[in-house]
């Protein structure tokens, strides 16, 4: 099987073009400050916690010689301007996919009129996510579940189904929710608190919003919950 790319929902196959060589794997940077102090040798580094983007750099060229080599071209820039589905799964990683920033993209060569090689860069998060990302719904209080093998920490989206005030406990944070009326959504992601409708309910949630770890993960609860749907987003190096 040729070697391939999915991004914006197609497969660059479909599109008359295939992946020259399989890209290099991107290893993301951590974050470091770098603080420079009077009386003191060397410069204080603190560790921000956090990684930088990366760059997955992939070559591709036509599988056949395009008949109409500018309509090759336009078609290849709709799949490219679009924005879908901003995520890039490699062939031999089906498994995770990349959360694209933005993309960056070479000229097309016609010195051979046939091949019309050209490099993308896409810029991405650090993290490679799991595809494999089924909501787990939660009925009972004091409920444990676990990571995937080397999951980072991860952010998810809890859709709290409840009334009343709410003392929340993910991982030993304590979530406060007021005034709940039937149900609330955590985002950990977007780092907003929402109602199915998307009404702005931010004022109804105090404390730090929930993180999934390496491991087993403890959920509990005080007040009135009849279920939490939550989508774990697990994410890896």
């Amino acid at each position: 099987m040729k070697y391939f790319i999915l991004f914006n929902l197609m497969n660059c196959l479909d599109l008359n073009l295939k992946v020259i060589k399989r890209p290099d794997v991107s290893l993301p940077n951590r974050n470091f400050n770098e603080i420079d102090m009077q009386g003191r040798n060397g410069k204080l580094v603190e560790d921000l916690g956090t990684y930088g983007d990366i760059k997955v750099s992939i070559e591709l060229n036509f599988i056949e010689k395009p008949k109409f080599f500018y309509d090759e071209v336009r078609k290849i820039m709709f799949w490219l301007s679009k924005r879908d589905d901003y995520t890039l799964t490699l062939a031999d990683d089906l498994e995770y996919y990349y959360k694209v920033k933005r993309l960056e993209y070479s000229d097309i060569e016609r010195k051979l009129k046939v091949k019309g090689t050209f490099t993308l860069n896409f810029i991405c998060e650090a993290f490679r996510y799991y595809r494999d990302n089924a909501i787990i719904t939660i009925t009972k209080n004091n409920y444990n579940f676990y990571s995937p093998n080397f999951a980072w920490d991860s952010e998810p989206v809890l859709k709290i189904y409840g009334s009343g005030n709410i003392t929340l406990t993910i991982n030993s944070n304590n979530i406060l929710l007021n005034g709940v009326s039937s149900n609330i959504i955590l985002d950990s992601v977007l780092k907003e608190t929402y109602s199915n409708t998307y009404e702005n309910l931010n004022n109804k949630m105090s404390g730090e919003f929930p993180v999934l770890i390496n491991g087993v993960n403890t959920i509990n609860w005080i007040g009135n919950i009849t279920k939490i749907e939550l989508v774990p987003n697990w994410r890896c190096l």
